[in-house]
């Protein structure tokens, strides 16, 4: 059964065909993996095309995926939601597809992939342009490696496989201008986050973790926080504050001590202290939702954290693998690929519940109301993400 909805939703089902449920909650699809595809300015007969990592652009009006076809050419795809065009905007030439990010100003692309010729496993990131094919150049290479949009500026935190150093950089919009390296040596695993004009990142020394905060035009570090253990950081949707989590114990290890720390004040409010493997803010700011493994029960329990530090029991699922390997990097895919609605009604689950027959085995997209109801299933799927309320949307939600 549909619903009209504020904001659209864009899925790949098991095939690995990307589809669309727009607002009025009717599904079409948006890729057939046998049918011609716009590639490079032409039109050419593709067959055992599968899709990947939907990424909606800023005003909704777009879609960048992944595409791999016959299982060894993979590219960088960007499709119109509501027209029929669409465009390969790089080719990948041998790299394997892992992330990509719109810029705020929905003009270029950020791209991580993964270098595997050779023996070499080294993560690439690139910058593309939407609307002009093959324009994508690297601006870093590293492992590990996870960025922001710094503004219409990239800032990456890169680490050398070598020797095992590693380093913050801001790369400009003006390709002219070099690249600015920011000081101190950031922590392993922790995207950086742009929050109010402030980048905040995470350095570390030994076991202490510093949390700090510099603008760009003054890059001189302010310290925010010292914690023990790799720390998490997820800006909230306006902006203005900064929730974090801390693995004591690094690596592989539940998150614990949840706390908001307002970026203008450096106040920090701790909410609770459970375990959980990601955390999300509720779009209008007024809780955040945590994702907790039960290892006894092999299932995934969903949790509402207020603002007061109060915890409400959501519901218990088994994510798909794509599913799975976004919570594990979510403060990376969080940034850009949103599973709450922007009503803060709704949370986008893809796998089995465990109320609906065997969570182990299903591939479904369920919405599951955060505050209490019973979960929708929308369709048969591996991974979903939430578009932006557009504005079309918004004036037929009004009238």
């Amino acid at each position: 059964m549909s619903r009209s909805r504020t904001a659209p939703i864009a899925y790949v089902c098991p095939d690995r065909q990307l589809h669309v449920i727009d607002e009025t909650g009717q599904s079409r699809a948006q890729t057939a993996g046998g049918d011609p595809m716009l590639m490079w300015g032409s039109w050419e007969a593709k067959s055992q095309t599968t899709h990947s990592w939907p990424s909606w652009s800023p005003d909704g009006t777009r879609l960048a995926c992944f595409a791999v076809r016959d299982e060894i050419d993979a590219y960088a795809l960007v499709l119109e939601v509501d027209g029929l065009q669409s465009a390969a905007v790089c080719s990948l030439d041998g790299r394997l597809p892992i992330y990509l990010f719109w810029a705020p100003s929905g003009d270029r692309l950020a791209l991580l992939t993964q270098q595997v010729e050779q023996g070499q496993d080294a993560l690439q990131l690139a910058i593309a342009k939407a609307d002009e094919p093959g324009s994508d150049r690297v601006i870093a290479e590293g492992s590990p490696l996870f960025f922001t949009w710094a503004e219409e500026s990239l800032a990456a935190f890169v680490g050398d496989q070598e020797t095992g150093a590693t380093s913050i950089s801001l790369f400009p919009r003006d390709r002219r201008k070099p690249k600015t390296f920011l000081p101190g040596e950031p922590g392993n695993f922790c995207a950086p986050v742009w929050a109010e004009d402030k980048l905040l990142y995470v350095l570390q020394s030994g076991p202490t973790a510093t949390i700090v905060a510099t603008k760009l035009d003054d890059p001189e570090p302010e310290v925010i926080e010292e914690l023990r253990g790799l720390v998490a950081l997820i800006r909230s949707p306006d902006g203005r504050r900064v929730a974090r989590a801390v693995a004591a114990d690094g690596d592989g290890t539940p998150y614990r001590d949840l706390a908001v720390f307002n970026v203008e004040t450096g106040e920090v409010t701790h909410l609770i202290d459970e375990p959980c493997l990601a955390f999300f803010w509720l779009p209008n700011g007024e809780g955040i939702v945590t994702a907790r493994v039960d290892t006894a029960k092999n299932l995934m329990k969903w949790h509402l954290i207020g603002m007061d530090g109060s915890s409400s029991p959501i519901v218990e699922m088994f994510p798909t693998r794509d599913f799975g390997f976004y919570l594990r990097f979510f403060e990376q895919y969080g940034q850009s690929h949103q599973i709450i609605d922007p009503e803060s009604e709704h949370l986008l689950l893809v796998g089995g519940l465990a109320t609906e027959g065997d969570p182990h085995q299903d591939h479904a997209l369920w919405e599951v109301p955060i505050h209490g109801g019973e979960p929708t299933r929308l369709a048969d799927a591996v991974f979903a993400v939430y578009g932006p309320k557009r504005a079309s949307a918004a004036g037929q939600t009004e009238s």
